[in-house]
């Protein structure tokens, strides 16, 4: 994150007086790290928890953090975005959430701040990476449905199958999806 910021100067803050390095870290970070969670959860309250919870952890090591080369403001950016994305990740429960993630990954048009965008392609990329052990024909089917926006009978009359093998190929790619999030939580 470049902000202008004096890391150096933060780190030797956080050895000396640690409650004002927080202090400052919690005026110039806040509100961006919360909007980044926020994005991510779809949860305002489980955003400011995790917001605060990354401020703690950063107070229990402040130590450690003081004597590190790395930027404390880039290890509360990392923890409160991989905290956010777990966070989405347990909570999405239903097919349509799992389609606009995906979704998201082919379009590629969004208004969204860089590093949301970044962190959403990571996912997408993730899921996608699964998608693609599924069977053949659940494969073809889904992605059709969700890169193309085809319809069943779309993609039956493109595959040369009937609309019933469609909707089961469909089905069958929704289960292993569900199941895939219900096992990684």
């Amino acid at each position: 994150m470049s902000d202008g910021l004096d890391h150096e100067g933060l780190r030797k803050l956080m050895r000396f007086l640690p409650e004002k390095a927080i202090n400052i870290l919690y005026e110039q970070y806040y509100h961006q790290f919360l909007r980044i969670s926020e994005h991510f959860t779809h949860d305002d309250e489980a955003a400011k928890d995790i917001v605060q919870d990354a401020f703690a952890l950063v107070w229990e090591k402040r130590r450690v953090l003081s004597r590190s080369d790395k930027s404390i403001s880039n290890f509360m950016g990392g923890m409160v975005r991989n905290r956010s994305i777990s966070y989405y990740l347990e909570h999405v429960k239903n097919f349509e959430d799992i389609e606009k993630l995906l979704d998201h990954a082919a379009s590629g048009m969004t208004a969204e701040p860089a590093e949301v965008t970044f962190i959403r392609a990571e996912v997408a990329q993730a899921m996608r990476a699964y998608v693609s052990t599924f069977p053949r024909r659940e494969r073809q089917c889904l992605l059709m449905k969700v890169d193309k926006e085809m319809s069943p009978d779309q993609i039956a009359r493109k595959l040369g199958v009937g609309r019933k093998a469609v909707e089961r190929s469909l089905t069958s790619a929704r289960k292993r999806l569900r199941k895939y999030w219900d096992d990684i939580q």
